[in-house]
């Protein structure tokens, strides 16, 4: 009942049978014990995306952190990302002591712009972060080979793409790792925690011993520290509930693609100058919904804002299609951010001027909104959500 009328998170029947038996094994922490919870979700959630090793850990933003440094990325190492992508990215890249570089967005797809981002690589650029937005699958085949310099590693952040889908297989298994979010708003959501899929093998046992404070004697059979390191470990409680919310999600993301579906129509049928943007997909059995991101069609910034008013007035719950660009935090304005690269040689000249991202500002403030999956959970929050928009249109 609380899931069809739009709350979430909400449990799914099996977390406190999951939590309960945490407690009961004396295996609080990931640290020790003889069966806990983490194993269980990192097994299952690898089967899920399709990844050889899942490496579980306290938060998705940790996750870009760690792996940053697994991959070797030092001080003068450039990492591009989109300027309008969630705060923590940059946050994690800087936390990372790497150059966080910033491209512009697509007119289009809300996600990021070839062009744009080809202008960015330099002879210190040394990984690319894909953005998968809102559920939208950002442009992997041409982040994957930016160009045709293979050695520009590809991260994906699919902290809010859980289940979405690009070329056929799941994203977070096209770039050298995919982290993901159990955090507020995440398709998925167990009150903390995260975690990172990758195909090396290698990659993942740096990985552990990264989340235990760098220790390397359970992965490594020595008892020794070589990088500095984090507390990246997940709670076990965390990972007893994530481990039923993931169990669960494919039926609720199908419930949300078909809710989807019928407010697709809608659209189409009613002439509302809006459309679901679908990112860099055409189907809309590929994106993973965690938030349905509209294009709205010659709207000004006074038509956007009056349309977002009304549906706060519905008790419709939607917010700007993307992030607001990186460029307008105090941090990165005031320019505060460059105290924490330790790289003096590195310039910010032009890297915080709105000149640069003429799609991303234009995005936020008319051409697009997202509106809260809440409203695909049931056919009642849908039906309330098209009530909403029929009267608008009046």
């Amino acid at each position: 009942m609380k899931f069809a009328l739009g709350l979430f998170p909400v449990s799914l029947g099996k977390e406190r049978k999951r939590l309960n038996e945490v407690l009961s094994s004396g295996s609080w922490n990931m640290s020790y014990g003889p069966t806990p919870a983490h194993l269980k979700l990192e097994k299952e959630f690898a089967e899920y995306i399709g990844s050889s090793e899942a490496v579980a850990v306290s938060g998705g933003g940790v996750g870009i952190q760690m792996s940053i440094r697994a991959l070797g990325l030092g001080r003068e190492s450039e990492v591009l990302m989109q300027i309008d992508t969630c705060s923590a990215v940059p946050m994690a890249a800087l936390n990372s002591q790497v150059i966080p570089r910033f491209f512009d967005a697509d007119m289009d797809t809300f996600l990021s712009n070839p062009d744009s981002v080809k202008s960015k690589i330099g002879q210190n650029t040394q990984a690319v972060i894909a953005s998968h937005l809102w559920g939208n699958s950002d442009d992997l085949k041409t982040l994957s080979n930016l160009g045709g310099n293979s050695e520009v590693v590809l991260i994906e952040d699919c902290c809010l793409a859980l289940g979405t889908e690009f070329g056929g297989k799941k994203v977070g298994t096209t770039g050298k790792v995919g982290i993901f979010s159990f955090g507020s708003t995440k398709p998925v959501q167990a009150g903390e925690g995260g975690i990172i899929v990758t195909d090396d093998l290698d990659l993942a046992r740096e990985l552990r011993a990264m989340r235990n404070w760098g220790e390397r004697t359970k992965e490594f059979g020595i008892r020794d520290v070589n990088e500095l390191s984090w507390n990246g470990r997940i709670s076990e409680f965390s990972a007893a509930v994530a481990i039923e919310q993931v169990r669960n999600f494919p039926s609720i993301l199908n419930t949300i693609r078909e809710n989807v579906a019928v407010f697709d129509k809608f659209l189409k049928e009613n002439g509302l100058n809006m459309e679901i943007n679908l990112g860099n997909s055409t189907s809309l059995s590929d994106p993973s919904f965690s938030q349905v991101v509209l294009k709205l069609n010659g709207f000004s910034e006074k038509s956007k804002a009056e349309l977002l008013q009304h549906l706060a007035d519905c008790k419709i719950t939607a917010f700007h299609a993307n992030f607001e660009p990186i460029s307008t935090l105090s941090l990165f304005k005031t320019g505060d951010w460059t105290k924490w690269m330790n790289n003096p040689q590195w310039s910010t000249k032009m890297e915080m001027e709105e000149s640069q991202y003429p799609n991303s500002f234009e995005i936020f403030r008319q051409k697009g909104i997202g509106l809260s999956r809440t409203n695909f959970q049931s056919k009642y929050t849908t039906k309330r959500l098209i009530s909403a928009l029929e009267s608008f249109s009046a």
